[in-house]
């Protein structure tokens, strides 16, 4: 298995990082969200590997890493939120003196502006937690859909449940990624320490 040793190299930098966050536990309410982040990475290597070498077991593999990935773009989001709150105290009331942000294209064309404050943190919340309640809701009814011979990966049979889960997930995890797309737009200046985009990208 050629992907073995990169697989292997992954997972141990990033639980070599989750050892360091551990013995310098200094900032519980950033440095927990950060160690659920990086935990994604043994994961998805763990997820993988299995799934080569067990591959009638996939089915049953990714929905666990397909959580897992719900999971950390929320606590992306709340270690984003919990830094603000560290250094500007009450976050929506430092956003309410703000100058209003408009959607970005092409929802600015559909979407009425969020007011400032407590409406736009509420707003970036829910979108990002619907996706959190989504994505599992979807693997579940995949998995049960399945015992009854109506979902087919990849197919798109309009009496196949899969297109029907493939777009509530892909719709869900999109606007949840704008929604934190929206958030960092918001608070661009304040999270420029923590440089979040270079993070958010990886």
């Amino acid at each position: 298995m050629c992907t073995a040793p990169l697989l292997a190299t992954d997972k141990d930098a990033a639980t070599l990082q989750v050892a360091i966050h551990t013995e310098y536990y200094t900032r519980p309410r950033l440095q927990r969200h950060v160690i659920r982040i990086l935990w994604m990475v043994p994961i998805y290597s763990l997820d993988a590997w299995l799934a080569l070498r067990f591959k009638d077991a996939r089915a049953y593999l990714d929905p666990v890493r397909e959580i897992y990935e719900a999971y950390v773009i929320y606590n992306f989001y709340a270690y984003l939120m919990n830094y603000l709150e560290d250094e500007l105290g009450l976050v929506d009331e430092h956003l309410a003196k703000k100058a209003p942000t408009g959607h970005i294209w092409p929802f600015n064309h559909c979407l009425t502006p969020w007011r400032m404050g407590q409406e736009y943190i509420w707003e970036t919340k829910k979108g990002v937690t619907s996706y959190v309640i989504i994505r599992p809701l979807c693997t579940a009814l995949a998995l049960i859909t399945s015992q009854f011979g109506v979902y087919s990966e990849g197919s798109w049979r309009p009496n196949n449940s899969y297109p029907y889960l493939a777009m509530a997930t892909n719709l869900s995890q999109m606007w949840a990624l704008y929604c934190l797309v929206m958030f960092y737009h918001a608070f661009k200046d304040e999270l420029q320490p923590i440089r979040p985009l270079s993070k958010f990208l990886c």
